[in-house]
């Protein structure tokens, strides 16, 4: 299962306390592919000067906050469901300056600000979450993202061959599908439409293998969305 150890959903919470609980990091230490692909961007870019902070929801045991903290420099939140996957997380960081992690869920009401973040990373959240879910997920980025911030979104394709197809089909759905878990597929054109309030910057379809802990490969295709919100007027 293509990362889904970063869990954003209720059904999902129990397993990955689990997992995390015995200490495992399932995908390694290394970034996830859009972890990698936020980094060298934001190295050419500037964030909005008064939001010099980075927000991971669903960030894990947090091998992407410690990916961005150590390319850029810049303070990193990392947020998770998972108490056990925090815990870990914070072992891992200890000592490192200006990393932060907390339990708590994006769909929490009252728990954000407005504009406090330049850039906000999820990482193989998005397709685990159901409709609602989602619509809250983009609430919260169009939210916490300050004028002018980057979004870094990856989630799984249709053409994904690990996951398309198998299972049951989730009616009335188009995509979605429950096998092991909730899984949800996405087509280019339903995430532009998805996320059409912000300014879409780049959008495609990435293929890689995934190693994992255990020794298995397993093949996968992304879509990696980078996105902006609209600078404030007279910015």
């Amino acid at each position: 299962m293509i990362d889904a150890g970063r869990p954003a959903g209720p059904a999902s919470a129990g397993h990955w306390d689990a997992a995390y609980g015995r200490g495992e990091r399932l995908w390694g230490d290394e970034p996830s592919e859009i972890g990698l692909l936020a980094a060298e961007r934001l190295a050419e870019w500037s964030l909005p000067r008064d939001a010099r902070r980075l927000l991971d929801i669903g960030c894990g045991y947090g091998r992407d906050v410690r990916h961005l903290h150590e390319c850029l420099g810049l303070e990193v939140l990392g947020i998770d469901q998972s108490a056990q996957g925090i815990a870990l997380a914070g072992e891992l960081s200890a000592g490192i300056p200006r990393v932060r992690f907390e339990c708590r869920n994006f769909t929490e009401p009252g728990s954000w600000g407005s504009g406090e973040y330049g850039a906000v990373l999820a990482a193989q959240v998005y397709h685990v979450l159901r409709p609602g879910d989602r619509r809250l997920l983009r609430e919260t980025i169009a939210r916490v993202l300050a004028p002018g911030g980057y979004l870094f979104l990856s989630t799984l394709s249709v053409h994904d061959p690990e996951h398309h197809g198998k299972g049951e089909p989730v009616p009335g759905e188009e995509g979605s599908f429950v096998d092991k878990m909730y899984l949800h597929l996405s087509t280019g054109p339903e995430l532009e439409g998805e996320f059409d309030f912000l300014r879409l910057l780049s959008l495609e379809e990435h293929e890689f293998d995934e190693p994992r802990a255990d020794g298995a490969v397993h093949h996968h295709v992304l879509w990696l969305l980078v996105a902006q919100k609209a600078a404030a007027p007279g910015a």
